[in-house]
């Protein structure tokens, strides 16, 4: 199997065309031609997760958010993000990206927690017409409602154990009943006036800016943030899952892998007595 497959198949399952016109997706740094027999799945382009896939002798490195976004006008070792990409290129790992195209996919982060929690009646929260007849896309952001209404603390509890989520914050009353629920992986912030309208009793997310925080309270708004990495990290597996039963079927020797070590990079301060 070549890069170029590799990219097509998720091109199959989370178009690139879905992806917000600020975003850079698809295959970042690399050879479209070459050999691809392991591949490994992070969230993070990083460091850690190119020196595992060197580990792990994978050809290909598949990520959620990009090593790059904006031009970059040099390739200089000592800056970053340059820097990586000389050692991805010193390390012949090819690095695929696919972020806010998988965000709007049914394979994405959003679909699967609202298949966790199943909402009924989902709709987007935001939309384009483009691709409104894609029976692939969902939008950025989901609206539904739960079949019985739940406490806060309840669908809190409920988020931590099916996410495998440490910790997360909340905006709100923890004893409140919620049914509506709105949903955005990763930085939400930018839905909540969306979220608000559509009369939503908790809107589900990654991360929140303190002002968006006060906003939220202001406005009788639940939140539940459940940090940027915990709201999607869980995606990367589903998505290897899916690559590799496609490679059976397209009876390709593909080994798949997911960066198991992979951390939150804002980590709770552990005091402790000297």
């Amino acid at each position: 199997m070549r890069v170029r497959d590799i990219v097509s198949w998720l091109d199959s399952v989370a178009p690139f065309d879905y992806a917000e016109p600020w975003d850079n997706v698809g295959l970042q740094i690399g050879d479209p031609d070459g050999d691809v027999k392991r591949v490994l799945f992070a969230l993070d382009p990083t460091s850690s997760s190119l020196a595992e896939a060197v580990n792990l002798n994978c050809e290909c490195l598949i990520t959620h958010h990009p090593l790059f976004l904006e031009g970059v006008k040099n390739l200089r070792s000592d800056l970053y993000p340059q820097s990586l990409a000389i050692d991805f290129i010193r390390q012949r790992v090819n690095l695929i990206v696919a972020h806010t195209n998988l965000d709007a996919a049914k394979i994405g982060g959003n679909w699967l927690i609202a298949e966790a929690l199943k909402l009924q009646d989902r709709k987007p929260l935001s939309v384009s017409q483009k691709f409104s007849q894609d029976s692939k896309y969902i939008g950025i952001g989901l609206f539904g409602e739960l079949s019985q209404p739940v406490t806060v603390k309840n669908l809190c509890q409920q988020l931590k154990s099916c996410f495998e989520i440490e910790r997360l914050n909340l905006v709100g009353d923890s004893l409140k009943i919620v049914k509506t629920i709105a949903v955005c992986t990763g930085s939400g912030g930018s839905l909540l006036g969306r979220v608000r309208d559509l009369g939503a009793d908790c809107f589900i997310t990654g991360e929140l800016k303190y002002h968006d925080a006060v906003w939220a309270e202001e406005s009788k708004l639940t939140v539940i943030a459940l940090g940027h990495f915990g709201s999607e990290r869980f995606m990367m597996a589903k998505i290897a899952q899916e690559l590799q039963e496609w490679s059976k079927s397209a009876h390709e020797a593909l080994e798949v892998f997911v960066f198991e070590q992979e951390m939150d990079h804002i980590a709770p301060f552990q005091s402790f007595d000297a």
